[in-house]
């Protein structure tokens, strides 16, 4: 929501969203952070997603971009208020497998 948040006019596309994170524009992590996490899942406890909780929509967007409501605005402020400001993204780097950069490969 705060990458949201910042973005001019509050939209942006999903694969923004997660670079704007440091994740993958492809991540699995911004979907379930949007769709939340439903019972029996792997991905861990079931918990709403933003879209459910009417904090994120994209509805009436150009192209199917994202946009803060009100609500999650509302949200993200009070977060902010109460514990605040939010971390720095990561560096995409420092999420790289270590063994991966030295060119460590599995023989098959």
């Amino acid at each position: 929501m705060a990458a949201l948040s910042r973005a001019r006019q509050g939209h942006l596309s999903r694969a923004k969203v997660a670079t704007a994170c440091g994740y993958s524009a492809s991540s699995g992590t911004v979907n379930r952070a949007l769709y939340g996490v439903l019972p029996n899942s792997s991905s861990g406890k079931p918990r709403p997603g933003l879209f459910f909780r009417k904090y994120v929509t994209a509805e009436g967007t150009h192209q199917g971009d994202l946009e803060i409501l009100p609500a999650g605005q509302a949200a993200l402020d009070a977060y902010v208020a109460a514990h605040g400001p939010l971390p720095a993204a990561k560096d995409q780097r420092s999420k790289t497998n270590k063994r991966y950069l030295a060119g460590w490969r599995v023989s098959p």
